[in-house]
């Protein structure tokens, strides 16, 4: 990546910022402070995009609450764009209106809203009058009563019984439903009753004024709610054939997106009257060809230099052919910082060594390689779905090999078509390890990958550190404690096996050298001696420092999962090959349900298996290998040019 600064006539600078945008290459980043006041940004190229993506985003919105272009559940699974060509976007762009838009679908919602208020309103008057159903006078009428005076009381279970018990003569009540009392009384007694009924400390509740009886405001309020239903089954409808107009939109809305996204760049372009400034960081490949369009086509300079230390770089990680599909995995930790490294490369093998490990079943892995290949055919356009389907494939090629290893094919299945069958043979001749007749040598196994990639993390920081020149850091964060970590090895394989005298004494010797060295360097940057020397002794624990015995111990220890979840997967599909045998003896239906167990079984455990067969792997990764060396924190290079959060632009308007 190169720092550039270009350099163009002041009216030059509108085609060359149009010509930046298209060929998209130059990453746009502020220019510094040197420049005086009279430098100011440039025009915006469209006044209102930012107004246009606020209101088509609404109705996007709007448009997938009704189930227009919703993606699949696979298309959820990782980040997908919808594919469209730059002619359509245009096209797209000038057919949508966004404000005639926004505006429909600011009246449709209203709309819908009132409706549900109404039939909210009804619904609630209605469960208020079903109380009623049983009076046979207008509910209006008892409020107006000239002599009697009738009031409506809930009453708990001891006012109910006080009432019983002490109700004076002058007061009539009624039970109208649960706790819902009718009381009445003369209005000449009214001070008595009221005080009388106070006394038991009712809640008061009000009386419906409604003219009608309350059975015939129920048949009317029966029919609105009839109606307004229609009328929203009326409005789903007219709002579902508006939402279909949805990919559209979408294509409107990712032009509008790149427009914004435009102007907003433009703003880091400064010009006066006389010069255009552009500054950003271009990939050195572009460097020659892009200095050349500039002097050539606008009269203008261009001026390079390579990133320093502690320049905000962005990073383009430019892998091609078969580690491409697993940059997704170092994508879920971030892009890593410009001057450090890039792990794709060298954790390819060790994630589909380790999804093989747990899957590790021939059948279910060409069961994957298929279902890959169908996918990635199917979502052939949609790079990071293909890429991501990609990357399973290269999983299912592991899975086999693994499976063919350990003896396992779709659990045991060879077992149950005759002692001694051909793929009963062919299998056995392919096992090197069966983990269940010997889990010892299968958990050593596991030990010693996790050693094995905990060493490979530190060389990775060895070399990340040798790289930018950091050779002290490259030593005292590595290679010390390769020596420190190598003499715990040594020293801890002594309690599982007899180890010859000298290897123990090299050991020990590792053991004091490492340590030494360690507790003097570690805390390297302490102003004290005796804060440098307290520093190094509790790095070795793992307290503080770049590692620690603990850390080792520990994240050594996680690899034992890969074991773990390797056994899981064929133990689970051994119980169902049992129960599939089991019900094989059933009589006239024991083959149906043989097959019927065996396809259920299986396809259960491989769905299931591949969840923890890619999550613990991908931990073990981002975790314990990762935390060995891994920088991220970097800047993702983002070219000016077109740019959609929604959709991926190719060029060309043609069939």
């Amino acid at each position: 990546m190169k720092k550039v600064t270009a350099l163009v006539p002041a009216d030059a600078l509108p085609s060359f910022t149009a010509s930046l945008h298209k060929r998209a290459v130059l990453h746009l980043t502020k220019v510094g402070e040197e420049l005086p006041d009279s430098y100011r940004p440039s025009a915006k190229p469209e006044d209102g995009a930012h107004d246009k993506v606020a209101k088509l985003e609404q109705v996007m919105a709007f448009c997938e609450s009704y189930g227009a272009a919703k993606k699949s559940f696979v298309e959820s699974l990782v980040s997908s764009r919808t594919v469209a060509r730059t002619t359509e976007l245009e096209a797209a762009a000038r057919r949508i209106n966004p404000n005639a838009l926004h505006s429909e679908v600011g009246e449709l919602r209203a709309r819908h809203d009132t409706l549900l208020q109404r039939m909210a309103s009804v619904e609630k008057e209605t469960e208020r009058l079903r109380a009623f159903a049983g009076v046979a006078v207008p509910l209006d009428a008892l409020l107006h009563l000239r002599h009697i005076h009738v009031a409506l009381v809930r009453l708990g279970n001891r006012a109910q019984e006080e009432l019983e018990r002490a109700c004076p003569e002058t007061i009539v009540y009624e039970r109208l439903a649960g706790d819902l009392f009718w009381v009445a009384f003369p209005r000449e007694d009214e001070s008595a009753a009221e005080a009388f009924i106070e006394s038991l400390g009712p809640a008061r509740e009000e009386i419906p004024a409604v003219e009608s009886t309350a059975r015939e405001r129920l048949a009317s309020l029966a029919a609105e709610k009839h109606k307004l239903l229609v009328e929203l089954s009326e409005l789903d409808a007219e709002c579902r054939a508006f939402a279909q107009g949805g990919n559209e939109v979408e294509l409107a809305l990712g032009y509008w997106q790149s427009e914004m996204h435009r102007a907003d760049g433009l703003e880091k372009v400064l010009h006066s009257d006389r010069i255009g400034v552009v500054h950003g960081y271009l990939p050195a490949v572009h460097l020659e060809s892009f200095s050349r369009d500039v002097r050539a086509q606008f009269g203008g300079e261009v001026l390079s230099e390579d990133p320093k230390p502690g320049d905000r770089v962005p990073v383009k990680v430019s892998l091609r052919g078969f580690f491409r599909p697993v940059r997704l995995l170092v994508d879920m930790f971030g892009v890593p910082d410009y001057f450090s490294i890039d792990p794709t490369p060298f954790l390819t093998f060790t994630f589909l060594a380790f999804f093989g490990i747990c899957f590790s079943d021939v059948v279910y892995g060409l069961g994957l390689i298929a279902l890959s290949a169908i996918l990635m055919r199917k979502f052939r356009q949609q790079e990071s779905l293909r890429y991501f389907f990609q990357l399973f494939l290269y999983c299912g090629v592991s899975t086999c090999v693994f499976g063919a290893l350990i003896g396992s094919w779709a659990g045991d299945l060879f077992k149950y078509f005759g002692e001694g069958n051909v793929l009963q043979r062919f299998a056995q001749s392919l096992t090197v390890l069966d983990p269940l007749s010997d889990p010892i040598t299968a958990l050593l196994c596991a030990v010693f990958i996790g050693v094995a990639n905990q060493y490979f993390g530190i060389s990775m920081l060895i070399w990340r550190n040798w790289r930018r020149g950091d050779r002290k850091g490259a030593l005292y964060d590595g290679g010390l404690w390769y020596l420190y970590l190598t003499g715990i090895v040594i020293l801890c394989s002594g309690m599982f096996a007899t180890l010859p005298g000298v290897l123990k004494g090299v050991g020990a010797c590792l053991l004091v050298l490492g340590a030494i060295g360690l507790v003097l360097t570690q805390g390297r940057d302490q102003e004290t001696l005796a804060g440098r020397v307290i520093f190094g002794v509790v790095s070795l624990y793992g307290i503080l420092g770049s590692y620690g015995a603990t850390g080792f111990v520990g994240d050594t220890l996680s690899y034992t999962r890969l074991l773990a979840l390797g056994l899981t997967t064929g133990i689970v599909g051994m119980s169902f090959n049992i129960l599939a045998d089991i019900a094989a003896g059933l009589p006239y239906i024991g083959l149906i349900m043989f097959v019927v167990i065996l396809i259920f079984g299986h396809t259960f455990n491989f769905f299931m298996s591949i969840i923890g067969s890619f999550v613990h792997p991908a931990r073990l990764i981002l975790l314990e290998f990762f935390g060995r060396f891994y920088e991220p924190g970097g800047i993702r290079y983002e070219p000016f040019g077109f740019r959609s959060e929604r959709v991926e632009a190719i060029t060309g308007g043609g069939e």
